[in-house]
C-alpha cells in the first residue's frame, strides 16, 4: 500500500466531528490575528472547549487503563496550570463591564493547531501501531490536559477580575 492510500484512508474514516474541531479552533484562533473586544463569556470559549475535549478523551474508548488516564490527565492540568505566569500572548486588558481588548497576536492559533495536529498524529500513531497504541493514547490524554490546564491558567485571571468589576458596580 502506498502512503498516499493509507492517508487517504485515514482521512476518510477521521468522523465529521473531528473536522467540526478543526473548524471551531481555526476560527477561535483566526479571531486572535487582530486587536479585539470581547465579552467574558467570548474569552471563555478556548477553556470550555478545551476542557470539553479532555472529559471526552478520558472517557471514551482507549486502549490506556483509565486509571493510568486519569493520573496522567491530572498531572498534565496541573503542571498546564502552573505554566500561567509564563506568556507568549500579551494579557487582555480589562476595559469593564465584563469586556476585555484581546491584543492581536498568533500565538493562540499556533497554538490551537500545534495541539489538534499533534493529538490527530497520536491517534494515528495509535491506528497504524497497535502495540503502542497505549502509550499514543497516554501521551494524548497528557497533550489534552495541559493544553485545558494552561487555558483555564489564562482564564481565570480575567474572571476574577469581571468578578471584581460585578461587585464593584453592585
Amino acid at each position: 500500500m502506498s502512503p498516499a492510500t493509507i492517508m487517504g484512508g485515514i482521512l476518510s474514516g477521521t468522523p465529521p466531528f473531528v473536522w467540526g474541531i478543526l473548524a471551531g479552533l481555526v476560527f477561535l484562533g483566526a479571531r486572535r490575528l487582530r486587536t479585539r473586544r470581547a465579552p467574558l463569556a467570548l474569552a471563555a470559549a478556548a477553556p470550555i472547549g478545551f476542557a470539553i475535549w479532555t472529559v471526552f478523551t478520558l472517557l471514551g474508548p482507549a486502549p490506556a487503563p483509565q486509571g493510568a488516564r486519569i493520573v496522567v490527565s491530572a498531572g498534565a492540568a496541573l503542571i498546564g496550570f502552573a505554566s500561567g505566569p509564563f506568556r507568549l500572548v500579551p494579557r487582555p486588558v480589562h476595559l469593564g463591564g465584563g469586556v476585555f481588548e484581546l491584543p492581536a497576536t498568533r500565538w493562540p492559533l499556533l497554538f490551537y493547531m500545534l495541539i489538534f495536529w499533534t493529538r490527530y498524529m497520536l491517534e494515528m500513531a495509535g491506528h497504524l501501531d497497535p502495540a503502542r497504541a497505549a502509550t499514543w493514547s497516554l501521551i494524548a490524554t497528557a497533550l489534552m490536559s495541559l493544553a485545558a490546564g494552561r487555558a483555564l491558567a489564562d482564564f481565570l485571571p480575567l474572571a476574577r477580575a469581571a468578578r471584581h468589576d460585578r461587585r464593584r458596580t453592585a
